[in-house]
């Protein structure tokens, strides 16, 4: 992510961001629910990745150091059962057995000390990357706030003259209902009920759409 001019510089954000307990935020619910796939970017989407990468990684570093654990102690049981073994036909063969059983513990040694190193360095390397991930999403959220301010101060203005004109239209209406009821209440006593019912059909005019209105 590009660095801004703000008034804190990136570092100062990821040392403030550094003294919070922060989730792992693709395995954080609200997290998702603010960034469903469609509102990703390609950036978040590859940090995402990485730090579900690193979060199976950890995993299975813990899987590799347990089975190579198992496999050393079963190696170990080999030798020392080849070193009781007094079957002196058999030296060769018991000696061959027993260098390639510690050929292999010595390669889980440094295998194994290379997994507790990475095992060592992981949640490290995890949480760098998750608050890459948080930084980029702390930028979007500022971009999608301000885009909803935006929106929003738009839409008040609208509403807000929409309020006045429905006002002024209402006031219309009311005057135009009244202007009605005074034109038709006064043919209506000037020619009769009767007389009004004809020319009310002859116009194909309801005369109950204009009733004064409480």
């Amino acid at each position: 992510m590009a660095k801004k001019e703000t008034e804190g510089s990136y570092e100062d954000f990821e040392n403030l961001i550094d003294l919070k307990k922060i989730p792992i935020l693709p395995l954080d619910n609200r997290w998702h629910q603010l960034f469903p796939d469609n509102l990703k970017t390609p950036r978040i989407k590859k940090l995402e990745k990485e730090v579900m990468n690193l979060v199976k990684r950890e995993g299975g570093v813990s899987r590799e150091i347990k089975n190579l654990v198992g496999l050393k102690k079963k190696l170990m049981k080999e030798i020392v059962d080849n070193m009781e073994e007094t079957d002196n036909e058999n030296e060769k063969l018991r000696q061959k057995k027993l260098d390639a059983s510690r050929k292999l513990i010595e390669d889980i040694n440094n295998k194994n000390t290379e997994l507790e190193n990475e095992k060592y360095q992981l949640p490290y390397r995890l949480m760098k990357v998750n608050e890459e991930l948080l930084m980029e999403s702390i930028e979007k959220c500022y971009n999608r706030l301000s885009n909803n301010e935006m929106q929003i101060e738009a839409l008040g203005e609208w509403i807000e003259k929409t309020r006045i004109q429905l006002k002024r239209n209402v006031v219309i209406k009311q005057d135009k209902t009244d202007e009605n009821n005074n034109i038709y209440g006064y043919m209506h006593d000037m020619l009769g009920h009767e007389v009004m019912e004809i020319f009310d059909r002859e116009y194909n005019y309801d005369k109950n759409k204009f009733k004064e209105e409480k």
